[in-house]
């Protein structure tokens, strides 16, 4: 999906694509190999740790996203920073075992995408990243998993109808 996504990103658009720690360089590989230029990571503190191996790893308490662009990228409302900070959803609320809060996405898309741009998102999960039609964004989203699409479809729906 990376080679699909790179075409259809374009000229001096950017792409941020997130990943566990564990896979993360080879993300980073898939991204250059697709043909995108990987100029940094952004960091997500979820303002509160995870769970895992509670005797043997650190406490997660931040998720890792690559940055890369495509041609001559600007930043469309200047430089920002590459730390992001959003409290997580607790688990019990989500509805997708990786989802992200709506106002993360929102300032991230903000950060990386001209106003009323259009935004792909290949893994769409529970649609938070969707909701920024809210703000004048235009949104295509994808999803594999049939529930977790009809929920996606429901919550943009939602979105739209406010």
């Amino acid at each position: 999906w990376m080679w699909d996504a790179a075409r259809a990103l374009k000229n001096g658009g950017a792409m941020l694509c997130f990943c566990r720690w564990d896979v993360q360089e080879a993300f980073r590989v898939c991204i250059e190999l697709a043909g995108l230029r990987v100029r940094s990571q952004i960091v997500w503190d979820k303002k509160t740790h995870g769970q895992g191996d509670c005797f043997a790893t650190p406490a997660p308490r931040h998720e890792v996203a690559w940055f890369a662009t495509k041609g001559k990228f600007r930043f469309p409302n200047g430089r920002p920073q590459s730390l992001f900070e959003a409290k997580a959803i607790p688990g019990v609320r989500r509805v997708h075992p990786t989802e992200k809060p709506a106002d993360l996405m929102r300032r991230l898309v903000r950060a990386v995408t001209p106003e009323g741009g259009t935004v792909l998102d290949p893994c769409m999960g529970s649609g938070s990243t969707g909701e920024v039609v809210r703000d004048g964004y235009r949104f295509i989203g994808v999803e594999i998993d049939r529930k977790f699409f009809t929920a996606a479809k429901k919550r943009l729906t939602l979105v739209m109808a406010a």
